[in-house]
Parts: structure tokens; C-alpha cells; sequence
């Protein structure tokens, strides 16, 4: 899905839980969030 997204042209960010999720949410602008339903930190929904 990375290389697919990059390829297009989209900047791809990963992060390994809900809270580095969050932070980035709240200081920068997505298009698109992909995560995963059941995070450790935060659900996916809340994000």
C-alpha cells in the first residue's frame, strides 16, 4: 500500500500506535488515515 500511495504521489507517514497516531493528527493535515480497529493505545474509531 506504501509503494502504491508514493507512487501516486502521496507523502506516506507510518506510526506504531494510537498515541504517535494522535500527535500527528493534531499538528499536521491527512487525506487519508488508515489504521487498525483495535490500537493499544486508542481505538481506531476515536482517531
Amino acid at each position: 500500500m506504501s509503494r502504491f500511495l508514493t507512487g501516486e504521489g502521496y507523502n506516506v507517514v507510518f506510526v506504531d500506535n494510537g498515541a504517535k497516531a494522535l500527535a500527528l493528527l493534531k499538528k499536521d493535515e491527512f487525506d487519508l488515515v488508515l489504521c487498525t480497529l483495535d490500537c493499544r493505545i486508542y481505538q481506531g474509531g476515536l482517531l
